[in-house]
């Protein structure tokens, strides 16, 4: 299962405070895709390009 991947990322108190800060549609990306971030900059590479292809309002 994908989010398996995320969530052990998650167990590192940083990251999860990061994760934890980013808007709803980009943790909901992350978990949903599973992309296995290991270090806290894979996470913020991660967050920054989901937000820059939110769609503009």
């Amino acid at each position: 299962m994908p989010e398996d991947k995320a969530n052990a990322a998650l167990n590192n108190p940083q990251m999860k405070k990061f994760f934890s800060a980013q808007p709803f549609f980009v943790q909901e990306c992350i978990m949903q895709t599973g992309v296995g971030a290991s270090t806290e900059t894979e996470l913020k590479q991660c967050a920054e390009n989901l937000s820059k292809k939110q769609p503009a309002e």
